[in-house]
């Protein structure tokens, strides 16, 4: 099963996709954060422990991602690659400042999703949810 098999059926756990994603996002910025902490304390072991774990998440967030909706899909992907990159290179911050961007957009239309999700049957618009030219 795929993760993003998993991640479709999740709603049947209790959980929407838009709850898990956001969970993801924030689990991924916590291990970052920690990365920094542990790097500014000279803390070898858990900043490699940290990275890694961000890492995962952050493949496991990309390995949801339909990229078959286009570049709406496609998107948020890309910008999960980038902010990898920066974890693998230690440029935290920048990570941080990616991955900030991504999730707070989904937060902002995650009552929304939720709705939608749920069968409610109204439309869900990302439209105007983050300036990517920030």
């Amino acid at each position: 099963m795929s993760a993003a098999d998993i991640y479709r059926g999740q709603t049947a756990q209790g959980w929407t996709r838009i709850e898990m994603l956001l969970e993801l996002y924030d689990a991924a910025l916590t291990s970052i954060e920690t990365c920094q902490d542990a790097q500014s304390h000279g803390d070898e072991s858990l900043r490699q422990a940290e990275s890694l774990r961000a890492q995962r998440i952050l493949l496991a967030i990309v390995g949801g991602i339909d990229t078959g909706y286009g570049e709406i899909a496609t998107q948020p992907a890309l910008l999960c690659f980038h902010a990898l990159e920066c974890v693998r290179r230690d440029d935290f911050r920048s990570a941080v400042r990616v991955l900030t961007i991504l999730r707070d957009a989904f937060r902002a239309v995650a009552a929304e999703a939720v709705e939608w999700e749920r069968g409610s049957g109204s439309s869900l618009s990302l439209a105007g949810a983050v300036d990517c030219q920030a």
